[in-house]
């Protein structure tokens, strides 16, 4: 079955088994100039005069079709760099619109971890208070109870004054009945 396939049989026979068409290379081809060629026209006989003008008009095509590529190669060149700089455009837009988003949400990055930190602030600023109170707390609590013991204190060097006053004035009138006493006594004694 695969040796009688039509379509296979076709491609090998008419296009050499591939389906694109190469085109022969002018460029490749080179046409050699004889030595004969070069002597004047009159030395020439008429078959070597014939040669000589085809040989001039092969060259003549070929310096035709090689223009004729030229231009066509010039032509898909201009093309091609007009594609490219097009390509260059739209991929230039591209990253220029890439970046304007890149630069805003590094800025909304940048928003939200400045909103972290003041938040973080806030927070040890808050712990610090808090901090601070407790000591101002344990502080006046200390001094509250220095002032207590303070007053205690008074109170007792008070109570001691008045307690002294008291043996004083006691001890002052026992000693002056003492000497009124003895005066008294003296005085008697004397009488």
């Amino acid at each position: 079955m695969k040796e009688d396939d039509s379509g296979i049989r076709a491609l090998k026979d008419m296009m050499n088994g591939t389906l694109e068409v190469k085109k022969e290379n002018i460029l490749a081809e080179t046409l050699v100039r004889e030595d004969w060629m070069s002597k004047p026209a009159e030395e020439m006989n008429d078959d070597e005069k014939i040669k000589l003008r085809e040989y001039e008009i092969k060259e003549q095509k070929q310096n035709e079709e090689k223009e004729k590529i030229r231009k066509n190669l010039e032509n898909e060149l201009k093309k091609l760099r007009g594609e490219i700089q097009e390509i260059c455009l739209k991929f230039d837009e591209k990253l220029s619109l890439f970046l304007k988003k890149k630069l805003e949400f590094d800025q909304r990055v940048g928003e939200q971890q400045l909103q972290i930190i003041k938040l973080s602030c806030a927070i040890m600023q808050q712990r610090d208070s808090k901090v601070r109170n407790n000591r101002l707390l344990e502080r006046a609590a200390q001094h509250e109870l220095e002032l207590g013991q303070k007053k205690s204190l008074k109170e007792r060097l008070q109570a001691m004054r008045d307690q002294y006053e008291t043996d004083y004035r006691a001890n002052q009138e026992n000693f002056n009945s003492a000497l009124d006493q003895r005066q008294k006594n003296l005085g008697l004694f004397l009488i």
